[in-house]
């Protein structure tokens, strides 16, 4: 970039001394998320608008693989400050928003009737060995094919395996 990004769009970037962010209040896409213009041109020539907190971080910290997320540490969509951000694929973005508890997945979502310990409890009925997914679905009234995509850990992936558990020191 020929024109550092801070410098240019010094007017749209405010700190907010508190947190530490510098506030994006440039466009947004419809997430929230910053958006400006650096040129980049489709094929039918438009401009192509980038995400803001990526471009602060490729004008801070140079060019980067392009099918990599930047994540915010702060959790700010609009946030541009370079020291709040990092780079990640998509399974480090989820495990992240995951571990900040601001997905709707788990417990916290609006469908689900188990908690963590219910789905704790599952996988390690079914590791200790002779109980079915049919029986364990009697218990906390689930079908046997939603047990099974729980001990498998395509539902509830961010809960640790019973192994895991079990190491931790958590009694089945």
């Amino acid at each position: 970039m020929t024109i550092n990004f801070f410098t240019r769009h010094a007017d749209k970037i405010v700190p907010i001394s508190e947190c530490g962010c510098w506030i994006w209040i440039g466009a947004t896409d419809t997430g929230g998320y910053g958006q400006v213009y650096c040129g980049r041109l489709t094929d039918a020539g438009n401009k192509v608008p980038e995400g803001a907190h990526r471009i602060a971080y490729e004008a801070t910290f140079g060019p980067f693989d392009q099918s990599q997320h930047v994540l915010h540490r702060c959790d700010i969509r609009s946030c541009v400050n370079p020291d709040h951000l990092f780079l990640g694929n998509q399974m480090i973005n989820m495990q992240d928003m995951a571990a900040k508890a601001r997905s709707c997945c788990g417990e916290n979502h609006g469908m689900t009737h188990l908690t963590n310990e219910d789905v704790i409890q599952i996988r390690t009925a079914y590791a200790a060995g002779g109980i079915t997914y049919a029986e364990i679905g009697e218990r906390f009234g689930l079908k046997p094919s939603t047990v099974g995509a729980i001990v498998r850990r395509q539902s509830f992936k961010y809960l640790p395996s019973s192994e895991e558990t079990n190491t931790a020191g958590v009694t089945p």
